[in-house]
């Protein structure tokens, strides 16, 4: 049995593009992936926020206006649900006027 290499008949420069296609590639690749690291930690650190906002026993939008999501059930948490209803806004707490999240966590 003989073997025998065989000549390609491609020039040397398109050999050079594929080898920078390749490494255009990769980093893109690698940009794509760090960017969701990064975009991972951030969802982490706002989940970690979320996690921090009181509960007021009913769900309510970015507006402060409660969605009519909740439970059925007579748990003490879910009291405030039973006493609003579908679009109604939340003005203040304890007798404090709230206008945003931030506002709630602070009272």
């Amino acid at each position: 049995m003989v073997a025998q290499s065989m000549q390609r008949n491609e020039p040397l420069g398109f050999q050079r593009y594929g080898v920078l296609i390749n490494q255009l590639l990769l980093w893109a690749v690698f940009v794509y992936q760090a960017a969701a690291v990064v975009i991972f930690l951030i969802g982490l650190f706002l989940a970690n926020r979320w996690f921090q906002q009181p509960f007021l026993g009913a769900f309510y939008e970015h507006t402060l206006v409660f969605n009519g999501t909740g439970s059925d059930s007579s748990d003490p948490a879910w009291a405030l649900y039973g006493n609003v209803e579908v679009g109604d806004q939340l003005l203040s707490i304890n007798g404090n006027l709230v206008r945003s999240a931030s506002e709630i966590r602070r009272f």
